[in-house]
């Protein structure tokens, strides 16, 4: 069995995320729904509530998840999506501890309820990770994957033809982490959770802009033309869908727990 990721998966692209301008772009999606921490909340068996948020990002999972638990643990590489998640709502919370690390580099010394990963799994050295996850975890405590933001919306199909279009990664084509993880013995699924679709509105500007939280679109790797032709296509693309200057938009989650593990047959 080989240890090699797909090549997008690479140390290069996960870089990316260290861009102050993915930062600034991330913040424009929506919040996960609320069935997402009524889930988690539901994994958490142990009495002292301790959970690592690994890959945090701006903490869209860590800082809801404050309100509910002892500590958080928020880890991620990029000290500008630290930044930012300590200035947005809930970030100020004493119970946060916010760490600027790689998943690699971080020493996994306490023991957690709960591990979250929220779309940021893919990134890491799995090999080097989840076997430390494992050790990490109490336990009756879980690893949770939670899914990126989908979103169903009739222009989806035409918009990637023009992500492919101007993407600085190239075309990353289809992919399931968990799968990955599976076949790798590196993850052992107990059960999965879809939630119901919820409701969001926002401009077209700033659905332009999250866009540009994608690998592959942050502003300061395309350069200003590519970036403002990108822009331009998206709109003449999106615009007929809006209505009182506000997009709709449906909103989904999967939320996958499990146990990680050693990798080895």
């Amino acid at each position: 069995m080989t240890h090699q990721k797909p090549n997008h998966l690479g140390r290069e692209y996960a870089d990316q995320f260290k861009d102050r301008s993915m930062a600034e772009a991330y913040v424009n999606y929506p919040p996960y729904p609320a069935e997402v921490f009524e889930v988690l909340q539901s994994l958490i068996q142990d009495e002292t509530r301790t959970v690592l948020d690994i890959g945090c990002g701006t903490g869209e999972l860590a800082r809801p998840l404050a309100a509910f638990v002892d500590r958080v643990d928020a880890v991620d590489q990029s000290a500008a999506m630290i930044e930012i998640g300590k200035a947005r709502k809930g970030g100020d919370r004493p119970n946060i501890r916010w760490v600027c690390r790689s998943a690699e580099d971080f020493p996994f010394e306490s023991r957690y309820s709960l591990i979250v990963a929220g779309a940021s799994l893919h990134w890491m050295d799995w090999y080097d990770v989840l076997p430390r996850m494992a050790g990490a975890l109490s336990d009756s405590g879980y690893l949770a994957i939670v899914g990126g933001h989908e979103i169903d919306a009739p222009w989806v199909d035409d918009l990637k033809a023009i992500l492919r279009t101007y993407s600085t990664s190239g075309d990353r084509g289809s992919f399931n982490v968990i799968d990955q993880l599976e076949h790798r013995n590196l993850f052992s699924v107990a059960a999965r959770r879809r939630t119901t679709p919820t409701k969001h509105q926002m401009s077209l500007e700033r659905y332009v802009d999250l866009l540009h939280a994608r690998t592959g679109f942050s502003r300061q790797r395309m350069g200003q033309e590519s970036a403002e032709k990108f822009d331009a296509a998206v709109r003449d693309l999106i615009s007929p869908y809006v209505r009182r200057h506000r997009l709709s938009l449906e909103m989904v989650s999967n939320i996958t727990w499990g146990h990680p593990l050693s990798g080895v047959a």
